[in-house]
């Protein structure tokens, strides 16, 4: 199925201290921001006291990295207690989706469960919201997604609704410098499965391919580097991008079985998301390379190689050479647990979106290849 392509969010690439001449278009000094644990205490400190020191700036700290509707439910009720008009997200995309979820949500009636299990539908556009993320990978700061844990069912769903897509994204790789070398791994690669699940995505369109091809070709050449060497600033910027460019390519394609089976990796085991998702990446690679070839092509190209098996050992190459595991018995998980993740990976809205039509059986089988 093809897809119009649309993305409403603007993009700026600059240094943060530059941050107030973009901030004067929204005509406020009421500015609340959603962050992290303590991480970002020091950029928190210095936006306060060096760069927004004109503005009356409330802060919701302590934003877990895998939200729950608990957490959305908080952060609602800061910013109806605050009543900013100008809302900014500063961490990585978990951050970013409970910013997303809260500015709508608390425009909007009822709790997050409600919209999270389909009771309620969003009707009404929440305040501005400006993206900076501090992380590269998830892309949240272009999509309209805020993936969020619903306790009741134990499942990770996905909010979906262009009122979510933020008012401009922020970008300053230099944010990204102090991040642990294993976090620059995992996040980089939920940004290169995000490009290649794009391209043989059946959502995949024209516009989605440059976005997605070029987020391959960027991650494939830069995260290693980015990984060894974190203080470079020109390698950070190319991973900011590929992590760019996959959100914009995913805004429109969604993700696909991948993403799918990583929910419950997260859920049920605690494995972080970019690393749930590279486990079973070049098993799926294989496995939809029998359905749309020429697709696999094209990934197979952007990521610098000529036939799809060589291209396979890249990946696998590159996850090994950032110090990620490629087994899922490396990371803790028994036999027994792979029932566990058949049974709760499939998200039909991803798994549906797959070239290649995702069996129970079919999916023991990679689990079982990867572990």
């Amino acid at each position: 199925m093809r897809v119009p392509f649309y993305n409403p969010t603007k993009v700026v690439f600059d240094s943060l201290e530059n941050l107030p001449n973009y901030l004067d278009h929204y005509k406020t000094k009421r500015v609340l921001i959603f962050t992290g644990r303590g991480s970002m205490e020091k950029v928190v400190c210095r936006l306060r006291n060096s760069i927004l020191t004109e503005y009356d700036i409330k802060v919701v700290a302590g934003n877990p990295p895998n939200p729950t509707t608990k957490t959305v439910d908080s952060a609602i009720a800061a910013t109806l207690l605050h009543h900013p008009k100008l809302a900014l997200a500063l961490g990585g995309g978990s951050v970013i989706d409970v910013a997303k979820a809260a500015t709508t949500l608390s425009a909007n009636l009822g709790s997050a469960m409600d919209y999270m299990l389909g009771k309620r539908g969003i009707s009404r556009r929440g305040i501005p919201l400006v993206a900076i993320p501090t992380t590269s990978g998830t892309g949240s700061e272009v999509t309209q997604y805020a993936s969020i844990i619903v306790e009741s069912t134990k499942s990770k769903v996905s909010l979906d609704h262009p009122h979510l897509f933020p008012h401009l994204a922020f970008i300053d790789p230099a944010l990204a410098v102090s991040m642990p070398k294993q976090l620059t791994a995992i996040t980089g690669m939920d940004a290169l499965s995000q490009g290649i699940e794009a391209v043989w995505s059946r959502r995949a369109n024209p516009m989605s391919d440059l976005f997605a091809l070029e987020a391959i070709r960027l991650a494939i050449t830069h995260l290693e580097l980015a990984y060894r060497y974190p203080h470079d600033l020109e390698v950070r910027t190319a991973v900011a991008r590929a992590s760019l460019y996959s959100g914009f390519a995913i805004s429109s394609t969604r993700t696909t079985a991948p993403h799918s089976v990583s929910y419950p990796l997260t859920v049920y085991f605690g494995i972080p998301h970019g690393l749930a998702v590279s486990l079973t990446l070049p098993a799926f690679m294989r496995y939809n390379a029998e359905e749309v070839p020429d697709r696999l092509q094209l990934i197979t190209e952007a990521l610098g190689e000529c036939n799809i098996d060589d291209a396979i050992i890249r990946v696998e190459r590159l996850i090994r050479n950032i110090g990620l595991p490629t087994r899922l018995r490396e990371v803790g998980l028994h036999k027994k647990d792979l029932e566990v993740i058949v049974k709760h990976g499939f998200r039909l809205d991803r798994a549906a979106n797959n070239p290649r039509p995702l069996t129970e059986q079919a999916l023991k089988h990679i689990l079982r290849s990867v572990y």
